[in-house]
């Protein structure tokens, strides 16, 4: 085994090298080809991000060419100047890998110093609470900046205490604290269009509280309730951090 991955790690580093060569006399797109060729003959050469990120780019760029005829210079140069430019590219892309994805990860600066309704206030999205005492059982959390993890749970097929947590241990993981997934749908207000996003803390009697994001009847709302009941409701995107 051990001489297979000596052999391996060989060959790896020898088509390494003829592919930085072949770049090297301008064949680029044979190293593509040549790459994909490899990758999709029982994954002999591993799917590196740096290679996802320089695909994008290039078939960013081929499409960019493909089309230059049709572009305006003076509007083009415009829009590349807007400093928002690239932020809504990379959110576009960030929502395709994410809807294909069974974990996300957000991470963010969490303002801890306001009121539970001051924070609910940084959102766009419209208060439906059930109760507001249940804001003043709503814990603060610790931590200036986060890493909010994300996995898909049947919350309506699934409810109660036991169930819940039981599938946060089954993650390795914690509820998140409600101003951590305030802070997520605060900095991404469309992070809720497509994955409605929840977490829960324990009540004073005990019982779990929920805070939940989602699009519903084209709003985006926050509900504040127990138990899960609310409408639209099927798979959500439960928020943990890890333990």
């Amino acid at each position: 085994m051990e001489q297979k991955e000596e052999q391996f790690k060989i060959l790896r580093e020898k088509m390494g090298n003829l592919l930085t060569e072949l770049r090297s006399d301008g064949h680029e797109i044979a190293c593509q080809e040549l790459l994909d060729a490899l990758r999709n003959k029982d994954h002999l050469i591993p799917v590196t991000i740096t290679d996802l990120i320089n695909k994008a780019v290039t078939n960013y760029r081929d499409l960019l060419e493909k089309h230059s005829g049709g572009f305006n210079i003076e509007a083009m140069q415009l829009a590349l100047d807007r400093s928002e430019f690239a932020v809504e590219q990379f959110a576009l892309l960030r929502r395709r890998v994410e809807a294909k994805s069974s974990v996300i990860t957000r991470r963010v600066r969490v303002n801890r110093g306001l009121t539970p309704q001051e924070a609910l206030d940084t959102t766009v999205h419209v208060p439906y609470i059930h109760d507001k005492s249940m804001l003043e059982t709503m814990p603060r959390g610790e931590g200036d900046e986060v890493e909010v993890v994300f996995f898909r749970f049947g919350l309506s097929k699934h409810k109660g205490s036991d169930n819940i947590k039981k599938c946060y241990d089954s993650k390795g993981l914690k509820p998140a604290d409600p101003y951590s997934l305030i802070a997520v749908n605060a900095d991404d207000s469309t992070f809720a269009d497509d994955l409605s996003n929840v977490t829960c803390w324990e009540g004073t009697d005990g019982e779990l509280c929920f805070i939940s994001f989602r699009r519903y009847d084209e709003k985006r709302r926050v509900y504040v309730m127990r138990p899960i009941g609310t409408p639209g409701r099927g798979d959500c995107w439960v928020a943990g951090f890890r333990k």
